[in-house]
């Protein structure tokens, strides 16, 4: 039936015939959309709630604990963790500064700076900005409080504010804070606020991809802690800042610093002592973590599930989330090395839980936290390469204020790129690591410290010039005296020419001295000079290994792309017929000229940049540790490792080994890496020489003999190899850089050169004797202490 437009039906029923205009699917989505409002509403007002009830129920326990007779220290504890891992409204906060502000008292100081701390570190979660400010304003309140825990009240507070820069990307103000209080502590000669301001800093530094400085300053930060008393339990507790507990904790992180900078012989050292001295304690296992770490990162996996093992149960009576998260990243790890990837998955999201549950910033005290980065080496090893490259790309958004983490992804998105085919991504990829790269090159160099040790030394010189300047002084006045009293008396001028005479003597000996300390601190200045030769030498080699990298790359992708023309052009030709046979095989023939000049180009690239690591290796300073060495041992493990390296190359070869050691030679006091390198040079060209005169004469009989013994306060180390021998013309040049008689890509010069300066750096000497294509024998000669 049609109702006219004036009828009554109409105007009762105008609203529902107009709502009858919209579609069915658009009453259906509006309905949804203000369903899911409703529930978003909904879950925001309870987590709210939530949030609230727990603030509540913290301000409760804390009442409780305050007003109990004795004061609970764990349950303290716990209250701060909570605060932390509470993410604060204003109005909670202003709730908390309320309770707070009750216990500002010299009696209650401890509780009331936990208190600031813990809001402090909720802070950092999601404002490092507002976090900073807050712990200035801590250590400004603690100025009015005088305490004896006053010392370690401020540590706390600096130790919570230094997250809070690193975190955010105002560490410059960081560094000049630190610097300042350092600067500071110098004049005043407090040795806490030294040891904390140069801890910092080797921290910041490290953040920075700064990782000599990171390491100069964090051995200057132990250099003012106390470890005399590390037998008396108190001195383990870590609230004392110089105690022995925190020596450890700084010792743990030193090695962390090493494994940051590949220098994994020290780290192990640094770890090995901690486990030494703190077995049994948090301080052990933490340095087995961090031993796990360098483990995986040099692939030495066999150790490393008893090592987790052993971590595991520590870390879960710690209850520490950020130790949680790390010690997962690293288990995760370990299962992407041993294709174990479901499980490693799983960890990795469990990490990103930690992460998201107690809002963990990108680099906590325990490590840095990146679940984007183990992904994309997951999802790379699965062969998902887009995926890696998206989860490469949320990293190095997150990871934007710590260049050490950068390096990393860059590095490995470039390499994703180049596999995925996409040239250009990767080229751009490598642009951005190489400006990084040089980036903390160039501050290296600007900022560039000296050794510690040297300056440790240098230190030690200088007061001995110092008592030895004062003492002649002394000795100027005394004769002085002496002779005015002659002039008075013939008894006491008799006396004082005797005397003077003896002065005589002293002051005689005291100038040969003098003059022995002035000679050794000039060799101090040249050996400095030298230093820093080497890392002039050094930064030209990293310029030219940066662009030998890119020669290198790109002839191997010319290569690829012409291989790829090459199949292009023989699909070609089957679909066209051989027509243009003539003329498609002409450039199948450019193509394999050009091929061949890539080839050409990418193995005189790989040689230069064999010679340019070589440059490296021969400029680095020695940073290893000297320990108690069995040369015996160390020379034996050296000569089977070169022989069965050269066998490996050519397994037909086959050589006599003679050994004659000395069983009474003690141990020496030596880097065992260095000889070590120094060993093998040598037992190296000792098998190269009798091959090659195998080569000449197949019935000849190659033989290498190494002896040691020990003539007066020295340990000789005899090579001899009846092979080619060296002639006279060029036994003057072996030891020169860059020098040697090795076809080209068989050798790069720098082995003996190096050699050479590893002997020595130690003390002792080397020089060789040869009859041309009968034998040659080295003679290295050691101090023995």
């Amino acid at each position: 039936m049609n109702v006219s437009a004036n009828s009554p039906q109409e105007k009762s029923t105008g609203l529902t015939s107009q709502s009858q205009l919209i579609p069915p699917q658009m009453k259906s989505k509006a309905l949804f959309l203000r369903i899911m409002l409703y529930f978003f509403i909904s879950v925001a007002t309870l987590q709210v709630i939530a949030q609230q009830t727990r603030v509540d129920s913290i301000i409760l326990k804390l009442k409780k604990v305050v007003s109990a007779p004795h004061i609970d220290s764990a349950a303290l504890i716990s209250i701060g963790r909570m605060i932390a891992e509470t993410v604060l409204n204003d109005q909670q906060l202003t709730q908390l500064e309320s309770v707070a502000s009750t216990l500002k008292n010299e009696k209650d100081i401890g509780i009331y700076c936990l208190l600031k701390r813990s809001i402090q570190s909720s802070l950092n979660s999601v404002d490092a900005d507002r976090a900073i400010s807050y712990g200035h304003k801590n250590l400004k309140e603690l100025e009015n409080f005088k305490t004896p825990k006053l010392s370690w009240e401020k540590y706390a507070c600096l130790m919570t504010l230094r997250i809070s820069y690193r975190n955010s990307d105002r560490i410059n103000e960081g560094f000049q804070y630190y610097s300042q209080l350092v600067s500071d502590a110098l004049a005043k000669q407090d040795s806490t606020d030294l040891a904390t301001g140069y801890y910092v800093l080797a921290g910041f530094y490290s953040t920075i991809g700064l990782m000599d400085q990171a390491i100069y300053n964090s051995k200057k930060s132990l250099s003012f802690m106390d470890t005399v008393v590390a037998h008396d339990e108190i001195y383990w507790d870590m609230s004392l800042p110089n105690g022995a507990g925190r020596w450890l904790n700084n010792m743990n992180v030193l090695g962390t610093y090493y494994k940051e900078a590949k220098q994994y012989d020290s780290a192990f050292s640094c770890f090995k002592t901690v486990m030494n001295i703190g077995a049994g304690r948090e301080y052990s296992q933490t340095a087995a973590f961090r031993m796990v770490e360098v483990m995986l990162d040099i692939d030495s996996l066999q150790p490393v599930p008893a090592l987790l093992n052993e971590v595991r149960s520590s870390i879960s009576s710690r209850n520490s989330p950020p130790w949680s998260a790390v010690v997962k990243q690293s288990e995760a790890l370990y299962n992407i090395k041993t294709g174990n990837y479901d499980k490693a998955e799983q960890l990795l999201n469990d990490v990103r839980e930690l992460i998201a549950n107690y809002h963990l910033p990108p680099r906590p005290y325990a490590g840095t936290m990146a679940p984007d980065y183990y992904f994309a080496l997951l999802r790379q090893q699965q062969q998902r390469i887009p995926e890696a490259i998206v989860f490469l790309q949320k990293d190095i958004e997150r990871m934007a204020n710590i260049r050490v983490q950068l390096l990393t992804d860059y590095r490995l998105l470039a390499n994703l790129y180049q596999s995925s085919g996409n040239g250009q991504k990767a080229a751009e990829a490598y642009e951005k690591y190489n400006i990084l790269q040089d980036e903390v090159l160039e501050e290296q160099r600007r900022l560039r410290q000296g050794s510690f040790e040297l300056e440790q030394q240098m230190n030690e010189r200088e007061l001995s010039i110092t008592n030895l300047k004062n003492e002649n002084k002394v000795a100027a006045i005394t004769r002085n005296f002496i002779i005015g009293l002659a002039a008075v008396l013939l008894f006491l001028a008799v006396f004082a020419y005797n005397r003077y005479r003896v002065k005589q003597r002293d002051n005689s000996l005291l100038s040969t001295t003098l003059a022995n300390l002035k000679a050794t601190q000039s060799q101090l200045i040249q050996s400095e000079k030298m230093a820093s030769l080497g890392e002039l030498t050094a930064g030209i080699a990293h310029e030219i290994q940066n662009q030998l990298n890119f020669v290198n790359n790109f002839s191997e992708v010319s290569a690829e792309l012409i291989e790829e023309a090459g199949q292009a052009i023989g699909n070609r030709q089957k679909a066209i017929g051989n027509s243009q046979a003539d003329e498609n095989t002409e450039i199948e023939q450019i193509l394999t000229e050009i091929k061949q000049n890539l080839e050409k180009i990418n193995h005189h690239g790989k040689r230069a940049d064999a010679i340019v690591k070589g440059m490296l290796q021969h400029s680095q300073k020695n940073t290893g540790i000297k320990e108690p060495t069995d040369i015996n041992d160390l020379a034996d493990e050296y000569l089977r490792l070169a022989y069965h390296g050269i066998r490996a190359k050519e397994n037909s070869f086959n050589a006599t080994i003679k050994t004659d050691f000395d069983s009474a030679i003690p141990k020496l006091n030596i880097v065992p890496q260095d000889i070590g390198r120094v060993l093998l040079n040598l037992f190296n060209n000792a098998f190269y020489a009798v091959q090659e005169k195998k080569k000449r004469d197949p019935a000849f009989q190659p033989c290498v003999t190494v002896s040691t013994t020990r003539i007066e306060n020295r340990i000789r180390i005899s090579i001899t190899d009846n092979g080619t021998g060296i002639p006279e013309k060029i036994r003057e040049k072996i030891f020169q850089p860059f020098f040697t008689t090795k076809p080209t890509g068989e050798g790069t010069g720098l082995g003996l050169s190096l050699t050479y300066d590893i002997v020595k750096a130690h003390g002792g000497e080397i020089r060789f004797e040869s009859l041309p294509g009968v034998s040659t024998t080295f003679v290295i000669s050691l101090p023995e202490k």
